[in-house]
């Protein structure tokens, strides 16, 4: 019975968390699509600008609230070099911040909750754990998006050579090299397919050859 108690309160207690996680994570997929609904009508109506800022309209209270416990618990200096991770990792959605602050308090309540249990049932110098395991769960999701982008590196460094002997087909075959670089980014999958498909848009845009190759 001395095990239960604390074992069942700590079942609640994750239960109510992820709970509210999930709610969070609902109310952000119905945002993200209230922002494209948005792109949409702000081009038919001409005006995207105006609707866009409509559609960033606050918040959930209980996304308001978790992302400000985040905010508290990090440092600016921090939120930026997740902001590079998350784009190095190829996660570049516009609420990418907000949702790893929210992963970040939720990893950091679970991990106190499941040291909490284990040291109800341990005791002693097992009451460190609470916090222990809090530090921890704070850094998950850190270490889960700087895993991502090693990864997707990796990806993109196995992938490259192809897409370069690809590119230099093209370009003696007579294509030009932005047209070049199109058909590597149809051709290709993966990172290498997604980064070449910036650089051509960043050309596009008037950006120059270097400096889009080398983003």
């Amino acid at each position: 019975m001395g095990i239960l108690i604390p074992l069942l309160a700590a079942l609640a207690a994750g239960a109510l968390v992820y709970y509210l996680g999930w709610l969070i994570i609902k109310e952000r997929e119905a945002r993200v699509k209230q922002r494209s609904l948005a792109f949409v009508t702000g081009y038919a109506s001409h005006d995207p600008a105006k609707a866009l800022a409509e559609a960033e309209a606050t918040p959930s209270l209980s996304r308001a609230i978790v992302i400000g416990i985040g905010r508290r618990l990090t440092t600016q200096k921090g939120r930026r070099r997740v902001e590079q991770m998350a784009y190095y990792a190829g996660l570049n959605e516009p609420l990418i911040a907000d949702d790893t602050l929210i992963r970040k308090v939720l990893f950091l309540i679970l991990g106190f909750l499941l040291g909490l249990m284990l040291a109800m049932v341990g005791g002693g110098i097992w009451w460190v754990l609470p916090f222990l395991f809090a530090v921890a769960g704070f850094w998950v999701p850190d270490m889960l998006i700087y895993n991502k982008g090693l990864h997707r590196d990796e990806e993109m460094g196995r992938a490259l050579p192809d897409a370069l002997d690809l590119l230099n087909l093209c370009v003696e075959s007579g294509l030009g090299f932005q047209a070049a670089l199109a058909q590597v980014a149809a051709n290709q999958t993966g990172p290498i397919a997604e980064e070449f498909t910036v650089a051509l848009q960043e050309m596009q845009l008037g950006r120059s050859r270097a400096q889009s190759m080398e983003a």
